[in-house]
């Protein structure tokens, strides 16, 4: 079959083999590993200053999706050099308050974007901002999507399935304003 299609249609393999190299291409660049293959635990990382905060997100998430791994960080300072330590395991989702003390969202969203190790992790602002500003400052810094942190679980389960169910794949490679604000 190959050789008849070589023989008859070279321009339709020249094509699939631009295709393919290209698309591998695409996908070594931006580091877009969940593409490569579906993982079946998901490591997702919070960062926030928030006790009470923390423990509800984590909670509701293992009640969404037990399979999901969760890591939590009190601040900027401690999310950096978590990430930042050599030999650990990056997580698959950031989820980064903005305002905490030591080091705030704003200024690790920079530096995780800035990172050829790290740019490729989306990251989600979970924030109780709802300041126009600080989303635009948010997806002109290179933020995945933004969150307003929920006030009852039942609203938090809700965002909690839709964020663990986009394909970020694709999400990131179609990033619009339009759908950064994840409602």
């Amino acid at each position: 079959m190959k050789a008849a299609l070589n023989y008859r249609y070279p321009v339709l393999e020249t094509f699939t083999m631009v295709y393919y190299e290209m698309t591998n291409k695409l996908l070594s660049e931006h580091k877009l590993p969940m593409l490569m293959e579906k993982k079946k635990e998901l490591n997702v990382l919070l960062a926030d200053d928030d006790d009470d905060d923390r423990e509800f997100f984590t909670e509701v998430i293992h009640e969404v999706a037990p399979r999901v791994s969760i890591n939590c960080v009190k601040n900027g300072t401690a999310l950096m050099s978590l990430i930042n330590e050599p030999g650990t395991s990056l997580p698959d989702l950031i989820f980064l308050d903005l305002n905490m003390p030591c080091k705030g969202g704003k200024e690790c969203l920079k530096e995780i974007k800035k990172s050829p190790k790290l740019r490729h992790i989306p990251v989600i602002i979970y924030s109780t901002s709802s300041n126009v500003k600080d989303i635009e400052n948010a997806y002109n810094e290179g933020a995945d999507l933004y969150v307003t942190k929920p006030n009852t679980c039942t609203e938090l389960k809700r965002i909690a399935k839709k964020v663990l169910n986009i394909d970020w794949s694709s999400f990131i490679l179609n990033h619009r304003i339009e759908r950064f604000v994840l409602k």
